[in-house]
């Protein structure tokens, strides 16, 4: 995975979202973990992310 770097910082460990870019017309999203993080003086960063779920949906949740 190879982008600009972010806005927010991310860390090793995080839960992320992911939209892969041929999935951009349906709108579907994966949920996965940072792996490995590499941050290059560039302004770059490069991470590995194991992805839990191949599709998630959102749902609220109440108590009683």
């Amino acid at each position: 995975m190879r982008q600009l770097r972010p806005n927010v910082p991310i860390g090793v460990g995080e839960l992320i979202g992911v939209r892969f870019a041929d999935q951009e017309i349906d709108e579907s999203w994966s949920v996965g973990v940072v792996r490995w993080l590499n941050i290059a003086e560039v302004g770059e960063y490069h991470a590995g992310v194991q992805i839990l779920s191949g599709r998630v949906q959102a749902v609220t949740v109440n108590s009683e």
